[in-house]
């Protein structure tokens, strides 16, 4: 796994808590998903695969 999906996935873990209570649509929150994403695909790919996740959840969008 790459330097920076380490860096992401931390960050991700650390700021979670801190964004308000976890309520998502999916039956995967979207933080386990960006994680699961990080961890199985490069830097590009995943960052691609969790901007489309977190626009399908807006609902403006």
């Amino acid at each position: 796994m790459a330097m920076i999906n380490r860096l992401l996935i931390y960050l991700i873990l650390v700021l979670r808590p801190l964004l308000g209570p976890a309520c998502c649509k999916f039956t995967i929150s979207c933080t386990q998903y960006a994680i699961l994403q990080l961890k199985e695909k490069s830097f590009l790919p995943a960052l691609w695969t969790i901007l489309k996740r977190l626009l399908s959840c807006n609902p403006f969008f």
